[in-house]
């Protein structure tokens, strides 16, 4: 089954939605909404039949590419496109002469002293063969890993050292920033995390793949160096070693090491015998007296077969892994991320007008993820969420009053409420109610409501966080926004600064598929 997006489609994706933040966080979403619900009307598809996220994601970027196609500016997948494929071309050239160059100097024969088959075997073989041995074992290392195997010390606390660093460096390079300053770095230090968190290792994979791709340039230009040279040139091969190894010892040793092609190849052909081995041994001391010519001659086949096997061989098979993880990677998409959420409800949902006004409160202050001990995860597989509302709300805001506000998140769902900050509450007794109630119902996320006029403060982030850790790394969690409450009308507009500092602190916690929006919409 062929990928719903590619490479270049996330990167286009990305920036799209990268470029719709700036209204996304001054609360003027009204153009994003009615531009979004006209690309939906001109798809055709029909919303009784609950069009897939991937689905809307794909007609929504094909009718934005045709945009930039008209004002005629590049996206980032087309130059990413264009550079990928003109450095792949780029490096398997360069590998390829690197590999003919570095074998042409090493194969070069006077006519006196033969080739020396233990180097060549060494550099051309030998190393290329504890490379692919070395990624097969990072590869297996990173499945115990995943499989909560046992973990190495040096690969912690090199982990550890770095993580360090770089929190030191961060928090050095803030003390002389203003706050806003600061706070739009640690949005964009958690907008990082956050693609590093979708996407995972997905956009590491075309790395790894003209890695593979260098690799076989590499030794295709040594087999064909060697194979010119032993067609157009007489060449001898002989070896020679300072180590006490003896002549019995080497033909076993060769032996076993062209048993992946000894079956298909006469013995003649495949791996030089006892007596070739002796005829082609090198003492420096005693002259070439000894070297026959059917000992010299007889290596070729062998470090022919040696570099197709054990170097070009395992390249081309670590390239068709490399490619296959990176299609399974784009067909196991989920696009489910707070970005995707947020584009579904503008598709799917009728034009609603907002206002927002101006007002500047403090930022929050930022902390590292320390989930409270004791807490029970709860997986997510219903319907509907469960709506946390803070003490001081709880009687202006019913859940009758909040649910056609709400209507856009899931639909005909059940919305179950859960008061928040009530006196000697205390935080573990509350997450260990909001753990039974999910197991309760069964239901699909959690939506907290907040007052945007109130900055988002240590305390927010920290429930946050505990909610993240209770439901998982990829459930629905969301934040719906009000403004100050008046004595007539609890539910009001949110204040566009407002806004924008509650998306820009969330945005620092790292969380994808944390999701922040206005409520109330005129």
């Amino acid at each position: 089954m062929k990928p719903l997006f590619s490479l270049p489609d996330i990167l286009d994706l990305e920036f799209l939605f990268k470029r719709d933040e700036p209204r996304l966080e001054q609360g003027d979403d009204t153009e994003l909404r009615r531009r979004d619900r006209a690309i939906y009307i001109a798809t055709g598809l029909d919303v009784s039949a609950e069009p897939s996220t991937p689905t809307l994601a794909g007609h929504w970027l094909c009718a934005r590419r045709q945009e930039y196609q008209r004002q005629q500016l590049p996206l980032p997948g087309q130059i990413w496109q264009e550079a990928t494929s003109l450095s792949a071309g780029l490096l398997l050239l360069l590998s390829l002469l690197a590999g003919s160059g570095l074998a042409a100097s090493f194969l070069r024969y006077d006519g006196t002293t033969p080739v020396n088959v233990s180097g060549f075997f060494a550099i051309f073989i030998l190393v290329q063969l504890l490379l692919v041995i070395l990624n097969l074992g990072l590869f297996g290392y990173r499945l115990l890993r995943q499989g909560k195997g046992p973990k190495s010390v040096l690969y912690t606390l090199l982990t550890r050292a770095l993580a360090r660093l770089f929190t030191s460096l961060f928090r050095r390079s803030q003390k002389h920033l203003p706050a806003t300053r600061r706070l739009d770095l640690q949005a964009a230090s958690g907008s990082l995390q956050q693609l590093r968190q979708i996407y995972g290792n997905l956009l590491l994979w075309p790395a790894f793949i003209l890695l593979q791709l260098a690799g076989s340039g590499f030794n295709l230009g040594v087999l064909l160096t060697l194979l010119a040279k032993i067609s157009f040139t007489d060449i001898a091969f002989g070896w020679q070693s300072t180590l006490p190894l003896t002549d019995l010892f080497l033909a076993e040793l060769v032996r076993w090491i062209a048993l992946p092609w000894a079956w298909l190849l006469p013995a003649e052909w495949a791996y030089p015998g006892l007596e070739q081995i002796i005829g082609s041994k090198i003492v420096l001391i005693e002259g070439y007296w000894r070297l026959t010519s059917a000992g010299l001659t007889s290596w070729w086949p062998f470090l022919l077969c040696g570099v197709l096997i054990y170097g070009l061989l395992p390249r081309l098979l670590l390239l068709g892994w490399g490619s296959y993880r990176l299609r399974a990677g784009l067909k196991q998409l989920p696009c489910d991320s707070a970005a995707f959420r947020q584009l579904r409800r503008r598709m799917l949902t009728p034009l609603v007008q907002t206002e927002a006004q101006q007002q500047i409160p403090p930022p929050a202050a930022r902390q590292q993820p320390t989930p409270a001990p004791g807490l029970r995860q709860t997986a997510l597989t219903g319907s509907g969420h469960l709506l946390i509302i803070p003490d001081e709300l709880w009687d202006l805001c019913p859940v009758d009053l909040l649910a056609p506000h709400l209507a856009e998140l899931d639909k005909n769902s059940p919305l179950i409420p859960l008061r928040h900050g009530a006196i000697m509450e205390s935080s573990g007794a509350f997450l260990d109610q909001v753990s039974n109630t999910l197991k309760a119902h069964d239901l699909a996320g959690i939506v907290v409501l907040q007052e945007a006029w109130q900055p988002p403060i240590r305390e927010i982030t920290t429930l946050l966080r505990h909610l993240r850790w209770i439901i998982g790394s990829s459930s629905p969690l969301s934040i719906a926004l009000i403004g100050k409450p008046a004595a007539d009308k609890p539910l009001t507009p949110v204040q566009s600064q407002d806004l924008t500092i509650w998306l820009k602190t969330t945005k620092a916690l790292a969380d994808p598929y944390l999701d922040v929006f206005p409520l109330v919409r005129n």
